[in-house]
């Protein structure tokens, strides 16, 4: 009668456990489904990807250096070209693969820009966390194409983080119902690019104190290898041109790490190998007088909107000088070494 009793109440307490992972199942689902279903982040774009699909045929792909760098209004104009800038803040290159794949796919691409900076093969997804890649889940349309990417690209020590930051979103986006602001297309963004500006006080240095006191890390995580070799491969597969490309960097930054050039060489040696175009437009000899820190930057790493357009702009100068069958080479120098004997380190 006793054990009865016992096998009875271990019973009713698994039943009462699946009724309450039921229930919190659906509401989590309810929850996050704000989130999913509109596009209330800066990140989510789906929409307008979907709706131009088929159109495009030029796209810029890294992170927050292209997502602040490049302008597609311009990028149309000065190029007559249909483009749109799929990068985002903390892009893996896993991410980036993913989004041109998906791209290449349904559009008639010519051109793809690929943006590397001075940590796009260092950064270690291991260690820096699933932050870019929470971005990447808001920014991916439909439920099996996330669902697809979470479990190829999430831990399963990052479960949690992930829940609580989607419960969080969809927690905020709730309150954006409730308050008459949600929205379920992105008004943000302009083909990818969102206007950037604020103010940063590491941007008024002094260059002297701090020239070269700084190295950027150099250690290569080999992901990032594979997935960039995947990018070259699904380019050259599809027919597409891929440009590899660095943004500026403010002067403070250029001068204050002292390893530039080994990143350069990385990236040169890539194209080189591969037959494609690289570019570090750090070392484009105007930069200074056309991209100050005072106007141009929005901090020390990214571009502000006037300097997108500037920076954008000259990148399409180069393009078609290229087009046109010139030989732009020397409007650059041909190292961070060459880059700052030409320097004045005074502001």
């Amino acid at each position: 009668m006793e054990e009865d009793l016992c096998m009875n109440n271990f019973k009713s307490a698994i039943r009462t456990c699946i009724i309450f992972l039921i229930v919190l199942t659906i509401l989590s689902a309810a929850i996050m489904s704000a989130f999913f279903i509109g596009e209330n982040y800066y990140y989510q774009d789906s929409r307008e990807r979907a709706e131009l699909s088929g159109t495009l045929d030029f796209f810029v792909c890294g992170a927050s250096h292209a997502m602040r760098g490049f302008r597609p209004d311009i990028l149309d104009q000065e190029l007559g070209v249909n483009s749109y800038n799929l990068s985002c803040s903390r892009q893996t290159m896993q991410g980036r693969y993913e989004l041109l794949n998906l791209e290449l796919n349904r559009n008639p691409a010519k051109t793809v820009v690929l943006e590397l900076s001075y940590d796009s093969m260092t950064r270690n997804r291991d260690e820096e966390g699933p932050e870019g890649d929470m971005y990447m889940l808001g920014k991916l349309g439909g439920f099996m194409p996330r669902i697809k990417y979470f479990f190829s690209a999430i831990r399963p020590k990052e479960y949690g983080r992930m829940y609580y930051n989607y419960i969080d979103n969809g927690v905020n986006c709730i309150k954006k119902i409730i308050h008459g602001t949600w929205t379920n297309k992105n008004t943000k963004l302009e083909k990818g690019y969102a206007a950037y500006k604020r103010d940063d006080d590491e941007l008024n240095q002094d260059l002297k104190k701090i020239y070269h006191t700084r190295s950027f890390e150099e250690t290569v995580y080999e992901p990032n290898v594979e997935y960039l070799n995947k990018i070259i491969a699904l380019c050259k597969e599809k027919n597409v041109q891929l440009i590899l490309v660095t943004t500026p960097l403010s002067k403070v930054t250029v001068c204050r790490y002292d390893n530039l050039d080994t990143f350069k060489e990385w990236y040169e040696n890539v194209a080189n190998e591969n037959g494609l175009q690289y570019y570090d437009f750090n070392l484009i000899r105007d930069k200074e007088e056309k991209l100050p820190d005072s106007s141009a930057f929005s901090d020390k790493f990214h571009l502000g909107n006037k300097g997108a357009g500037t920076f954008t702009k000259m990148f399409t100068d180069v393009l078609n000088k290229e087009a046109a069958g010139e030989d732009t080479s020397a409007l650059f120098y041909g190292s961070y070494s060459e880059l700052e004997s030409h320097m004045t380190l005074d502001k």
